[in-house]
């Protein structure tokens, strides 16, 4: 009986010490959320934050809120708390598909127009597997959505969508020639699910996805009107530390969609180890994990809505989202069999780095002898865009672009154009030019008139605005 008793004790004290020694890890790692459950002058309410799950050897070994999911509430964040995890929802797109070839009913090299006809024919085959791995060359919906005036988190009918995508009379470039993501893919993959498999994406996704994995809190969000319980609300902080709503109506699924908890993605985190999912092969795992190529025979950089990557000598596995108030990232170690995951509720989040310091912490023996990642503000460089007199007297008008759906004028004050489009306050084209690099915009004559104007912003390039009476 004494031998027990001191067996015991020797037990309790060992556990005990290797509790304090964890508790220490993890007291780093509360330190760096710290300032997001500050409750002052600045923050009565207290102020927005993050949920995180830190996952190893297949356990959760920690997890916790941080900050306020709801401030008119006073409800705090917890690992049970439900975020919208933007683009980590493609993750789940791309091994629908994936399952929908399991099943024979289509084969990612088929042709989309096969599924989608309504796109129109660009002269080059686009496949699906093009959309899955950001290689089409289509544009991006919703910078067409934002380019024609229009708030991203309004409500956006499914119709429109697929109206302004099919609209566009061109790509950005040839199919399979570069990299450059396009949420109009991931829409288009949804779109194709839906079709054959005879149910909406939302249900698609919860009998073959959701359900097997036991992810009980997590949906994709199809309907605004859908009650979400334990919901953390969007937020944004201003330049002078105010809190203001980010409150969203984006009910679109495909390119995002996913409201889930950091709980609920290690679900999602473990099967990657031991998939439970379709005919329940690894190969499933093994396919969404594989990079697709380009033309030239390159990597994309891009996998099936994962980015094969490495941190300080480490290999990862990751994805970011984000929309509205809302930022997510998913971020995992597999020769360490360590994940981070972390889902917030201010726009101002950048849970990138928060996750790499996280990473510092916990392999700091394992980490390669190179600095923690930093990042050198880069200037943008500004364009002096002169414009020609003749651009100053001709191009103010009216103009309508086909392709968006939407008006815009220009009007001149003094030596300089303003651009106003849909319902947007005007802007110096100047200003729109100098906003970031691959702005542009270029005039085009008819029989010595300026006719129509084709405007560039990123990847997009030559949208077509027609002068109009």
């Amino acid at each position: 009986m004494r031998f027990g008793r001191l067996s015991l004790i020797l037990f309790l004290s060992l556990f005990l010490s290797g509790a304090v020694a964890q508790r220490g890890d993890f007291r780093a790692v509360d330190e760096l959320f710290a300032d997001f459950e500050r409750r002052d002058d600045t923050y009565p309410l207290g102020r927005p934050g993050c949920a995180l799950a830190i996952v190893r050897d297949g356990e959760i070994v920690y997890s916790k809120g941080y900050g306020m999911a709801d401030l008119e509430h006073d409800i705090p964040i917890t690992p049970q708390s439900v975020f919208y995890a933007g683009s980590v929802s493609k993750q789940f797109v791309a091994t629908g598909i994936l399952l929908l070839q399991e099943q024979g009913k289509l084969d990612i090299d088929d042709e989309v127009r096969r599924y989608v006809p309504e796109l129109p024919d660009y002269g080059h085959t686009i496949t699906i597997r093009h959309m899955l791995h950001h290689i089409s060359g289509l544009r991006d919906y919703l910078s067409l959505w934002d380019l024609s005036g229009k708030d991203m988190l309004d409500y956006i009918p499914d119709e429109a969508v697929l109206d302004l995508i099919t609209r566009q009379r061109e790509l950005n470039f040839r199919p399979g020639e570069r990299y450059s993501y396009s949420n109009s893919g991931y829409y288009l993959l949804m779109l194709i699910t839906e079709r054959l498999s005879g149910q909406s994406f939302k249900d698609f996704t919860r009998q073959h996805i959701l359900d097997p994995l036991s992810m009980n809190d997590s949906h994709f969000h199809d309907d605004l009107y859908h009650v979400v319980p334990n919901r953390a609300w969007g937020y944004r902080l201003t330049d002078d530390e105010r809190v203001e709503n980010l409150l969203m109506r984006f009910d679109l699924v495909g390119s995002g969609g996913l409201y889930t908890t950091v709980e609920d993605l290690y679900k999602w985190d473990r099967n990657f180890y031991n998939n439970k999912l379709g005919k329940k092969k690894q190969a499933l795992i093994d396919t969404l994990q594989s990079e697709g190529r380009l033309n030239s025979g390159e990597s994309a950089g891009y996998a099936f809505a994962m980015v094969n990557d490495e941190y300080r000598g480490l290999r990862t596995v990751s994805h970011t989202g984000s929309m509205g108030g809302y930022r997510a990232y998913y971020l995992r170690l597999p020769g360490q069999r360590l994940s981070v995951i972390l889902l917030g509720n201010f726009a101002n989040f950048k849970p990138v780095p928060y996750a790499q310091r996280i990473v510092d912490i916990l392999l700091q023996e394992e980490l390669a002898d190179i600095p923690a990642t930093t990042r050198t503000a880069v200037g943008i460089p500004l364009f002096q865009q002169i414009f020609t007199e003749n651009e100053l007297e001709k191009a103010p008008g009216r103009y309508y672009s086909p392709e968006l759906d939407t008006r815009a004028t220009i009007h001149r004050e003094g030596d300089e154009l303003f651009l106003r489009i849909g319902y947007q306050l005007p802007i110096s084209l100047k200003e729109w030019i100098n906003h970031a690099t691959g702005r542009g915009i270029d005039f085009r004559k008819k029989e010595g008139e300026i006719d129509h104007f084709l405007l560039h912003s990123g990847v997009i390039k030559n949208i077509r605005f027609e002068r109009v009476e």
